[in-house]
């Protein structure tokens, strides 16, 4: 097809029996109503385009077997009714999108070689019969996203099991349509303690109590998940679950102040006033500060010349811990004693300046 072509209009090529293989330009971004209908030969179909609309019943009764949706706007009235479609990822790209787009009447009807389907995105509406006949149809991925799904969406179409989120509108949808539901499932999380550092439990992330694994079939992202509150974790699908995304929440909880270690206090010298010597306390590589993570009170006991800080734990640490320090008395120097040192001191200063004048 040349360059200069931008779309391919209604029935362009309807009922060419013997079209096997079909390569778009990049430039051409709308494929018109009933433009391959009827073209059961076709064995490769490439559209490589940014912007893909395709309009009512453009592969009805096509033989193509597969399609890639990520750029598609929506799947109109019929557009793949009859196919042989064998898969559909519908909406994949197309989150961010303000408007909201269906999945049309009769989309997939009578698709026998489509097993699995993926509906998310921007797409919040599967419409009449948009699945119906497909008795191949073994796995329907649905988002958050769909929030209306209309009760004949998968009529005869036996061997369906949805797949979505516990809680969601598709849960609710299956369940009072008979139809096979599991969902996309966040095992509770234990309670995490402060590390000072962000907190990353592994999770136990499950469909249909098969375990899924992290990476392959899902990613997670945290928040929060520092200091002592409620953590939160998303869980995103990956590959065939990539529609679905799910939502966690853990507690991080304080850590016991007797695990933070306290730098020798030194010596403290009594002389009158209460010791309350300044401390030092870290944990795990951080210091700590006063009045934000923990609090001190101080005891002296003279008669054992030894004093006493009291930590407690606030904030991410609770409990307390206690530091002992030794006390000593100030000596009284005898006022003769602080006369002559102060005469001392003055002569050294003075000959130093002396010398210094003949240098």
């Amino acid at each position: 097809m040349p360059e200069s072509l931008s779309e391919l209009g209604a029935d362009t090529f309807t009922d060419c029996v013997s079209l096997e293989r079909v390569h778009i330009s990049s430039n051409v971004y709308c494929i018109g109503e009933n433009a391959f209908s009827g073209c059961g030969a076709i064995t490769e179909f490439e559209w490589d385009a940014p912007v893909r609309n395709i309009e009512k019943n453009a592969f009805k009764g096509c033989s193509i077997s597969s399609f890639d949706f990520s750029d598609t706007d929506c799947v109109p009235n019929g557009a793949f009714q009859n196919s042989g479609i064998t898969s559909a990822k519908i909406g994949e790209n197309r989150e961010s999108f303000e408007y909201k787009q269906t999945v049309g009447n009769y989309g997939f009807f009578g698709c026998e070689s489509l097993t699995k389907v993926a509906v998310g995105g921007n797409v919040n509406e599967i419409s009449t019969k948009a699945f119906a006949n497909c008795p191949n149809l073994e796995t329907v991925v649905i988002a958050d996203s769909v929030e209306e799904i209309s009760p004949d969406a998968f009529e005869n179409s036996g061997n369906v099991t949805i797949v979505c989120t516990e809680n969601s509108y598709a849960q609710t949808f299956a369940q009072d349509n008979g139809i096979r539901v599991t969902t996309f499932v966040i095992a509770p999380i234990p309670n995490q303690i402060y590390t000072g550092k962000q907190l990353r439990p592994d999770l136990e992330v499950s469909v249909s109590s098969e375990k899924l694994k992290n990476v392959i079939d899902y990613s997670v992202s945290y928040s929060n998940n520092v200091n002592v509150g409620t953590a939160k974790a998303v869980v995103s699908g990956r590959g065939d679950y990539s529609m679905l995304i799910s939502k966690a929440e853990f507690a991080v909880v304080a850590r016991n102040i007797a695990d933070v270690s306290v730098r020798h206090i030194p010596t403290q010298e009594y002389s009158g006033t209460k010791c309350c010597p300044k401390l030092t306390v870290v944990y795990n590589g951080r210091g700590l500060v006063e009045d934000k993570d923990y609090t001190v009170t101080y005891t002296n006991d003279l008669s054992q010349m030894k004093g006493v800080a009291r930590i407690k734990g606030i904030g991410n640490f609770y409990g307390t811990v206690e530091e002992e320090f030794k006390i000593k008395e100030v000596e009284e120097v005898p006022v003769a004693n602080r006369i002559l040192n102060a005469i001392w001191n003055l002569w050294k200063e003075l000959f130093q300046k002396f010398i210094n004048i003949f240098r």
